[in-house]
């Protein structure tokens, strides 16, 4: 055998556990993979990930090169064990981009539901669709679609940080696709919107506007701090809005409650001065201080050292304050605590 070898000038490879080979596929049955990594014995796919990679080796034919990962330098048989599951891997993320790029709609199996959306499987990988990205039949109803095949369109593709994003509202029938079309392309920044609730997030909410998403950012909610968007809305809801931006890239419209309302700093400067009293409500507590609303959208600081060691704040107290500064350009008011006596000298 030495002799015969050293005349082909073939040289067998000694292989050892952890080592990423290069090999031959040299036969695929219904019973076992075997691949020519150059050793004295072609290598065995090891049986216990077969099933794992076998979308990958429906792709493949005798004689064709891959890449596998030693995971036994030799089997009771004297057999290299290898294990194909990276070089899979490889083969389901380079076929999820080029769905992305071709925007061909794909099957995948919902595996657990969250708040956020849910979590599925694309052969093997797990992605996501968004709450906002599923069908208005489906919204709120993640659950029931655990061990469901979903018909989705990739959206987004990153594997350096293993994400894997789907939408199911992209997959649109023609009469869909056009109506959604129109209405796109018809709405203009500046024009007034009614939407229905489709999600809701904790940094937002989603609107559903006769098939064109719109999201309303928490910051766009309300003038007053917005805490969760849960409190002002819930599914199904009726919500109209302004568009303030439109994404062309996932066509979703930027919208706008609450500059549909009266912005309560406009009149800030004629209604509040420094050193006026005024009394207010105590809505949120930080180690920095307390914030105490005076009006609907408008909410003062009283700053911690302005609280004497002495005295106890919590939410839901009622307060009496004097205004120390109005900054308007900030948006900014600062409070101190109504003195309960006079001080020597106060005026």
């Amino acid at each position: 055998m030495g002799e015969l070898l050293a005349q082909t000038g073939y040289k067998l490879k000694g292989v050892r556990k952890g080592q990423t080979v290069e090999g031959t596929i040299a036969l695929i049955s219904p019973h076992e993979v075997l691949i020519d990594i150059g050793a004295k014995t072609e290598a065995v796919l090891a049986s216990k990930e077969r099933e794992e990679v076998t979308p990958f080796l429906e792709q493949l034919k005798v004689g064709d090169q891959v890449q596998a990962f030693v995971i036994l330098a030799e089997n009771e048989l004297g057999q290299p064990v290898v294990s194909l599951r990276k070089a899979a891997a490889d083969f389901k993320w380079e076929k999820a981009s080029s769905l992305l790029a071709s925007g061909k709609a794909v099957k995948v199996r919902g595996l657990e539901a969250n708040k956020g959306g849910l979590i599925v499987d694309f052969e093997g990988l797990r992605g996501f669709v968004p709450a906002s990205q599923l069908a208005a039949e489906h919204v709120g109803k993640e659950r029931n679609l655990v061990n469901v095949l979903l018909t989705v369109k990739v959206i987004e593709v990153d594997r350096s940080k293993n994400r894997l994003v789907f939408s199911e509202k992209k997959v649109l029938s023609p009469e869909e696709e056009k109506k959604r079309k129109e209405i796109w392309e018809k709405t203009k920044i500046g024009d007034k919107v009614e939407g229905e609730v489709a999600a809701i997030l904790p940094f937002g909410v989603f609107l559903n506007i006769d098939g064109v998403e719109g999201l309303v950012h928490i910051s766009e909610i309300a003038w007053e701090k917005v805490e969760s968007p849960a409190s002002y809305f819930k599914m199904g809801d009726k919500v109209k809005a302004l568009v303030i931006g439109k994404e062309d890239g996932v066509g979703q419209f930027q919208l706008s409650v609450k500059q549909l309302t009266p912005d309560p700093w406009d009149k800030v400067a004629k209604k509040y001065k420094e050193n006026q009293t005024v009394s207010g409500k105590v809505i949120k507590k930080e180690p920095y201080g307390v914030f105490v609303r005076l009006g609907k959208g408008l909410d003062a600081l009283l700053h911690v050292s302005k609280i004497p060691p002495d005295t106890s704040v919590k939410v839901g107290d009622k307060l009496k304050c004097i205004i120390e500064s109005v900054d308007i350009e900030k948006r900014r008011i600062s409070l101190t605590l109504l003195p309960k006596e006079k001080p020597v000298g106060y005026k």
